[in-house]
């Protein structure tokens, strides 16, 4: 059975995101030698019917639509225990992203993106396809120069069953078009108003209909008008500025008939664009991030002198100076014996030490889940040479959070032996009396999400890092994040050797999803609003009992209590607001004493609970 993260055929070299919903991995697929990417449905949503569709239909709907502004998927793979997409690796960001590095970019730069987008999104709508979540975070710049538009999981076409109940609104809430919010008819005039949004951000850097809560968007959207783009930009041409607000008319009548027309504008306002222009444009920001406020300015330059080269002697004589080296190591380190197995710490075995008064704090943040570099990428970097006399790292001498420093230790952790090392970089340092009981051992910390680590109460680094060298015996390891309760582990160095500490933060906090197919609702944990669905995140909650109500307007108001064990997966609360009914998919089974329940305008209703595996 394959291990999760773990693909048959691919070799899997990073973790580039966890959400509420998906893991995303950046791999290499064997049987084309090409980079992918895969896109993980989590375990405990492998029921939920409206995802598994959404999955679904994304990778229908691009087998349909081949075009070079549109990523590509290349498999989709739907079984009863998984569920994932590999997809066209794109290396690069988002239009989000780059709009964050870059705000108000030069003209030149902004036609050259807006063309491909209209040009992918043209294809589209010829497909007879409707996208229905056109927005930054959508859209992908290569390095290479392409912008490929994404994500058509909410999209509708001709011949294909709808993802969504008729009547309900899906898309994201800032970027939605009047017709989506008010039940009208959803056409590619809907996609050509939230792409006006997205070009209004780019040219401008404004979000015109961002608001702190669901419902004022939603508001904006209908009623609002943004003011002229000249107002943040006196340098674009008027022609340009008219040609976005015409996307932003309220009336799908008034806006343009499809993206070819506002292509066969911007060339007859003379902002044509080729795009063999357009991709080095693209290409010349992705290369150098500093020179976005002169790309328009570009000359061709002399092209760079390169260094002289060594010559061929001096050459060998170099890399016969460094076979000496490894050869000479290799015979150093393979003294008798074996070399020593690495202990593997784990924090699933040991008793987490939770500090007090510290999970109100972890209730009330949002957690960024995302994972900054796949675990096995930390064991790979180089061991750093002792920086003081006894060792110790000497990176910071900041002092740990006090409630880090006055934690008492937590058991004694539970140590198994591992393989034995056979890669010779990450070995300790080895002289003449390496077997003797001073040689310094290796610490190597992995942890999910990041944390700041702390050793015997100083600060050593923002994880991932390199390994530790440290004295042997016992030592203090504290990991504290803003979102999770400290985290205190003491563990036994033993001379020679290295203990690898794998901490799980996920395991110190519970998390609650919510799910609301048919309408938006406030979520509230207890007495304190946390949001507005649809959520982009699960919640992240203190272990134990919590309240949760769903609040609308329109409908009756609808609690349950909910239960978070540690370790389980994030609960997931499902409930559809017109029907009166929610059921609640929990990772365990529920304890026959708990009053876990759902109530709706004082009526009692059995919550559902299904068992799924983490």
């Amino acid at each position: 059975m394959v291990k999760e993260g773990e693909f048959e055929g691919f070799r899997v070299e990073e973790v580039l995101s966890r959400s509420s919903t998906t893991t995303v991995y950046r791999a290499f697929q064997h049987s084309l030698k090409r980079p992918v990417l895969i896109k993980e449905l989590r375990p405990d949503l492998l029921r939920e019917a409206d995802i598994l569709n959404r999955f679904r239909r994304e990778a229908e709907v691009c087998a349909r639509i081949k075009h070079e502004n549109i990523v590509d998927i290349y498999d989709c793979s739907i079984q009863p225990d998984r569920v994932f997409l590999v997809m066209e690796y794109v290396a690069g960001c988002s239009l989000a992203d780059l709009i964050q590095r870059h705000p108000q970019p030069p003209l030149p730069l902004i036609l050259a993106v807006m063309h491909q987008i209209l040009r992918g999104l043209a294809y589209a709508h010829a497909q007879q396809v409707i996208h229905r979540d056109i927005k930054p975070g959508n859209i992908l710049v290569s390095r290479e120069g392409w912008v490929k538009i994404t994500d058509f999981g909410l999209a509708i076409c001709e011949g294909f069953d709808a993802v969504t109940q008729a009547g309900a609104v899906v898309g994201t809430p800032a970027y939605l078009s009047p017709e989506s919010i008010s039940g009208g008819a959803v056409t590619a005039r809907s996609d050509l108003f939230s792409l006006g949004v997205t070009f209004y951000q780019v040219i401008t850097g404004e979000k015109i209909f961002s608001a702190e809560h669901f419902s004022d968007s939603l508001r904006k959207v209908l009623s609002d008008h943004p003011p002229e783009l000249s107002r943040y930009r006196p340098d674009l041409p008027p022609e340009l500025g008219r040609i976005v607000l015409r996307m932003l008319e309220k009336s799908p009548a008034k806006r343009w008939a499809s993206a070819d027309e506002i292509l066969a504008a911007l060339e007859s306002q003379g902002q044509g664009m080729p795009l063999g222009e357009s991709k080095a444009l693209i290409r010349g920001l992705m290369d150098d991030p500093n020179a976005v406020h002169t790309v328009a300015d570009r000359t061709p330059s002399t092209p760079p002198v390169r260094p002289p080269r060594a010559a061929p002697l001096v050459r060998i004589a170099a890399a016969l100076a460094v076979v000496l080296l490894v050869v000479a190591g290799y015979y150093l380190l393979s003294g008798p014996g074996q070399p020593p197995a690495v202990p593997v710490v784990d924090s699933t075995a040991l008793g987490a030490v939770q500090i007090p008064d510290t999970t109100a704090t972890a209730a009330a943040m949002e957690v960024e889940d995302t994972l900054k570099a796949a675990p096995g990428e930390i064991a790979m970097k180089p061991v750093p040479p002792p920086e003081t006399k006894d060792s110790e790292p000497a990176r910071s001498q900041g002092s740990p959070p006090a409630a880090l420093r006055d934690t008492i230790p937590a058991p004694q952790p539970r140590v198994e032996e591992s393989r034995p090392r056979t890669d010779l970089a990450a070995t300790a340092i080895v002289d003449s009396a390496q077997m003797a009981s001073t040689a310094p051992g290796t610490i190597r910390v992995q942890c999910d999400p990041w944390a700041e680590v702390y050793l015997n109460d100083v600060l050593v680094d923002r994880t991932p890092f390199a390994p530790l060298q440290v004295n042997p015996g016992r030592h203090k390891l504290g990991f504290n994040h803003p979102t999770f309760p400290p985290v205190v582990r003491e563990i036994e160095v033993l001379p020679g050797r290295e203990v690898l500490v794998v901490e799980n933060l996920w395991h110190t906090v519970g998390r609650i999803m919510v799910i609301v197919p048919d309408a938006w609702a406030e979520v509230y944990i207890g007495d304190q609003k946390r949001g507005i669905t649809p959520l982009n995140e699960a919640l992240i909650v203190p272990l134990g009992k919590h309240k949760v109500t769903l609040k609308n307007a329109a409908f009756n108001t609808w609690d349950t209590t909910v239960t978070c064990r540690r370790g389980a997966p994030p609960c997931t609360l499902r409930v559809n607001m017109r029907n009166h009914n929610g059921s609640l998919t929990a990772p365990d089974s529920p304890d026959p004493s708990s009053d876990d329940s759902t109530h709706l305008s004082g009526s009692l209703l059995p919550a559902r609970r299904d068992s799924l595996s983490p």
